[in-house]
């Protein structure tokens, strides 16, 4: 019983995360901006900001919109070998011998460019966010 009142809780959440339909003028944004996005997937980030997670030309993307509509940030799956060297630089002299398992670019209306990375050493997982020059952001 515990089990089945648990996998419901689960499904509650995610269907309250995602599967929301977001106001006209978020659907509207973000059609102009990502033109041929597929798989879309809208959520809520907070009480007035959405996100999309969707597919563009084979790459795994996600946005936020206001609930007025204006784009915010925009987060683009990368390969490791497309972060900028600076922040591979970065990487191996602050944490020599983690292996960096995933890597983001990050367009933000406020932050402008940065870089989302995971990184992995042994059991220790870490998410560290970088400037294009190697800084640590936010």
């Amino acid at each position: 019983m515990q089990k089945i009142i648990l996998f419901a809780g689960i499904m509650f959440i995610t269907y309250c995360s995602f599967g929301v339909n977001p106001p006209a003028a978020v659907q509207k944004a973000f059609t102009q901006k990502f033109e041929g996005a597929s798989n879309v997937k809208w959520g809520k980030e907070s009480s007035n900001e959405y996100e999309a997670e969707f597919t563009m030309n084979e790459v795994k993307m996600s946005a936020n919109f206001s609930s007025e509509g204006t784009w915010l940030e925009t987060e683009t799956g990368i390969e490791v070998k497309q972060l900028p060297e600076k922040v591979i630089d970065a990487i191996s002299e602050t944490y020599p011998g983690w292996e960096i398992i995933e890597a983001d670019r990050i367009e933000n209306v406020k932050k402008g460019l940065q870089y989302e990375v995971n990184l992995k050493s042994g059991t220790k997982k870490k998410e560290i966010i970088f400037t294009p020059e190697g800084n640590p952001a936010r």
